[in-house]
């Protein structure tokens, strides 16, 4: 699939992107991209890969949301994960807000369920460098809507 092809939906490029941003970062098993509804008032679930259940925390991605900034997140860090992070096993992983110029458009995250993953400052560099890619494309995507 061709994910420059005029009738590529943004859902499927989106999961081309994630797959190549959690085999391009080591310690990442798996990826979300989370998008403002309409209105800005929800997050809702657009792309995750692999192809089993999505996993994210929504509270990470909130508090990425709300804070505009991408960060790395260790599990032993934070005494107080939340219901979803236990549920799902998430022991670190990146958030990045999604935005262009002064729109905020959504979050990425990648996470990986091994205690021993140790996620960078250069990874988040290198994750942040991706996230703005998949803004601009989420951004061209809906002036094409």
């Amino acid at each position: 699939m061709d994910v420059f092809a005029g009738g590529s939906s943004l859902e499927a490029s989106l999961k081309l992107a994630l797959e190549a941003i959690v085999n391009g970062i080591e310690p990442a098993e798996r990826g979300a991209v989370l998008l403002l509804n309409e209105d800005h008032t929800r997050l809702e679930f657009r792309a995750h890969f692999p192809e089993y259940k999505p996993a994210f925390s929504s509270t990470l991605a909130i508090n990425t949301l709300n804070s505009g900034s991408a960060f790395v997140w260790k599990r032993d860090t934070d005494a107080a994960a939340s219901s979803s992070i236990k549920r799902l096993n998430i022991q670190g992983g990146l958030y990045a807000p999604l935005g262009f110029g002064a729109n905020s458009l959504g979050v990425v995250c990648v996470d990986s369920t091994h205690s021993s993953a140790q996620f960078s400052g250069d990874h988040l560099s290198d994750f942040v460098s991706m996230a703005k890619v998949l803004s601009v494309s989420v951004c061209a995507s809906k002036e094409d809507h």
